[in-house]
């Protein structure tokens, strides 16, 4: 076998900047609609009862077959629907099963459900 045969070289080459480059990849998250800030994280449980803008944070569990207009999200306490209806965006590249965080605001009444202002995945 002759190393310096091109064949080779690429045969030993390849392993090794395969391995560089998924070392250099990152895991960036993504945004949707308005920068989330500092806003108090919550359980779904303990969204009754709040006021303005807070955060859950969960697995997104189904979506809107049509428009991507809606979402339900579950944490270790609950699940409960997240509207996206005004926000300017839809969760259609987001696949279902995702770990998100959505920013928003809670609704009670007869339609419980929570306003998304923005989302990062």
């Amino acid at each position: 076998m002759n190393f310096h045969n091109s064949r080779y070289r690429y045969l030993i080459m390849l392993p090794a900047v395969t391995f560089v480059m998924a070392g250099c990849s990152t895991n960036q998250q993504k945004q949707l609609g308005a920068p989330v800030s500092n806003a108090s994280m919550v359980t779904i449980d303990k969204l009754v009862g709040t006021h303005g803008i807070v955060q859950i944070k969960g697995k997104m569990i189904d979506k809107c077959p049509t428009a991507a207009c809606w979402m339900h999200v579950k944490d270790s306490s609950g699940a409960i629907k997240v509207d996206m209806k005004y926000s300017g965006f839809t969760v259609a590249d987001i696949p279902v099963n995702s770990e998100i965080t959505v920013t928003g605001s809670y609704t009670d009444g007869d339609d419980k459900h929570f306003t998304a202002v923005g989302i990062v995945y």
